[in-house]
């Protein structure tokens, strides 16, 4: 399998994830201070799942200097990681929604730990 291939298709996938992440962001109905600020818990969370997934791609691309030629076995890992990357987006948009929902706050933090294998 061609290196570049996956990779290509890796950095559109994440594109993906980070757009679908952006339009879930929602200005207040009024654009005033007090409006602004109820956007901020959001934003926070947004802005933590960005930096997350943007530190997960630069070592993603550090790990891929490394990769000569991609084997199944690798294509299924990537596979894997793409799979729960993309469930950051709904992780972002429920602990946006219900912070105070201790599952959604678990299922927010368990969308980052495949990040760390």
């Amino acid at each position: 399998m061609e290196k570049q291939r996956v990779e290509a298709l890796s950095d559109a996938i994440l594109a993906i994830i980070v757009t679908i992440m952006t339009l879930e962001l929602q200005l207040p109905e009024e654009l005033t201070v007090v409006g602004l600020r109820s956007m901020l818990p959001m934003l926070f969370i947004y802005i933590t799942s960005f930096l997350q997934i943007m530190a997960v791609w630069l070592y993603y691309h550090e790990l891929y200097k490394l990769v000569d030629h991609v084997s199944f076995r690798l294509f299924g890992a990537n596979s894997f990681w793409l799979l729960t990357a993309s469930f950051v987006p709904l992780a972002t948009r429920g602990i946006g929604q219900h912070s105070a929902n201790f599952a959604f706050l678990l299922f927010f933090i368990s969308s980052f730990l495949p990040f760390g294998m």
